[in-house]
């Protein structure tokens, strides 16, 4: 949002006292905004949760939203951090309810284009991302042991293993192309769909050409010189998306602000009796992700209507290992943009595509709050009726003998038993960035910049 917003100069206009001058302050807000839902306070019983939404209620506030917010234009701070009731912070809200520097009003003109959130979370499919796929498999080594599902195996065996279920995976995609590709029906489906999502690309005149005559063939030929190149362009997009672009079950979030729950979330690290720290899991707060919850009714908190997560996993309702997800960032610049989650407690659905973090995120995967989004991967689940079960795999399988979703149930089991080893630590404990090489660089200009230098 930009706007200009009136503040008092503090000189007076005149002699006499009268009114002061007012000054126009540049205003720009940039930031994600949340529904601050009532279930939210009662389910993560914060009062500065609570608080805040009684304040906004009494005084019919539209947004309330954090310094860091405010990239130009900061001014009516109020600090609610040390705040261990919420009468305490509406009486705040109240002292200040006048102040126009803290009780702003903005046009809705001055918003610009709002970035859509799709719902992409619920039952979907999410790309396996190359930089993911590449980045989960280095610094393995040989020498290393690693746990999977119960089985010892070396860094070796890992890698060939994890390799062998991806091309499986995508030999599978493959064959499923050429039985479409043996159909001129299902083909002229998928290239004229591809023509219909890409209307820059494509003109109108090749979507008729690509009609069926009534002898089931193209009113076009497909090898015409007139369109080969976009043709080929077309099977060569189809290609991309059903092929090379491998899918997993999952979904993207968007990273929500941990405040007046960030005591409730951790980073876990153990560490084994030769001191070496393992990381275990990320705790995090999301909805839940498949719409199999028709019978799920007992397990509602009627004040919060949210799934008690703790009571499934106690009656057996839902396998813990559902809720052993991945999730990473793009652009994935190494271990410590992918880690191991584990959901801790379920978010209300009204709320949107949300996730919850521990508030170490911002340092570790520099995520901040103006729609930055995880990327996230589940494990696939049969629902019978009345439990959520992980479809299971067997170690002593041939990957080719699995199902593409025993397969990247696997994959998952992998990617967590490298996220969690020893060796990964101290790579998700030192995020990138460029310090050392602005360290250099400022020696460098200091050493050039020297009457000594040689």
């Amino acid at each position: 949002m930009y706007a200009q917003n009136s503040r008092d100069s503090g000189v007076p206009m005149d002699s006499e006292g009268g009114a002061n001058y007012k000054l126009k302050v540049p205003t720009q807000h940039k930031n994600a905004e949340f529904i601050l839902l009532p279930q939210y306070a009662k389910q993560f019983e914060s009062p500065l949760l609570q608080g805040i939404l009684d304040a906004m209620n009494k005084h019919n506030l539209d947004v309330v939203m954090f310094e860091s917010a405010v990239k130009v234009g900061l001014q009516g701070i109020l600090d609610i951090s040390e705040m261990t009731e919420a009468s305490q912070v509406v009486e705040l809200f109240d002292t200040y309810a006048s102040n126009k520097e803290v009780f702003k009003e903005a046009r809705y003109e001055d918003y610009v284009i709002q970035q859509p959130v799709s719902d992409h979370l619920r039952d979907v499919e999410s790309l396996f991302g190359t930089q993911t796929r590449a980045h989960m498999i280095s610094n393995v080594h040989a020498g290393q042991l690693y746990n999977l599902n119960g089985k010892e195996m070396n860094g070796q065996e890992v890698k060939q293993l994890y390799h062998d279920a991806i091309i499986e995976n995508v030999l599978q995609s493959y064959e499923q192309l050429l039985e479409v590709f043996k159909d001129p029906m299902e083909l002229q489906t998928i290239l004229q769909d591809e023509i219909l999502n890409n209307p820059s690309r494509f003109s109108r005149d090749l979507l008729h050409a690509l009609n069926l005559d009534e002898n089931g063939e193209f009113n076009l030929p497909l090898f015409d010189h007139s369109q080969a190149n976009r043709i080929e362009q077309l099977l060569n997009s189809v290609w991309k998306s059903r092929v090379t672009k491998q899918k997993i079950k999952g979904g993207k979030a968007v990273n929500m602000t941990s405040v007046g729950v960030e005591d409730q979330l951790e980073l876990k690290y153990t560490t084994d009796a030769n001191g070496n720290v393992n990381v275990e899991y990320m705790e995090v707060l999301l909805p839940w992700w498949s719409d199999d919850i028709a019978e799920m009714d007992a397990y509602l908190d009627r004040s919060t209507g949210i799934m008690d997560v703790n009571r499934m996993i106690a009656d057996g309702v839902i396998d813990p290992k559902l809720l052993e997800i991945m999730g990473y960032r793009i652009p994935t610049e190494g271990h410590y943009s992918v880690w191991p989650l584990k959901v801790v407690g379920f978010l209300h659905r009204n709320g949107g595509n949300n996730i919850v973090m521990p508030k170490e995120v911002t340092t570790i995967l520099g995520v901040d709050f103006d729609i930055d989004t995880m990327y996230l991967m589940f494990k696939e689940h049969n629902f019978t009726g009345k439990k959520f079960e992980m479809l299971e795999y067997d170690m002593s399988q041939d990957v080719s003998t699995m199902s593409t979703a025993q397969r990247n149930n696997l994959l998952m089991d992998i990617m967590g038993s490298i996220a969690k080893h020893p060796e990964m630590a101290s790579h998700r404990a030192n995020p990138g960035n460029f310090d050392l090489l602005k360290a250099s660089s400022r020696r460098l200009n200091i050493a050039t910049a020297t009457s000594d230098y040689t």
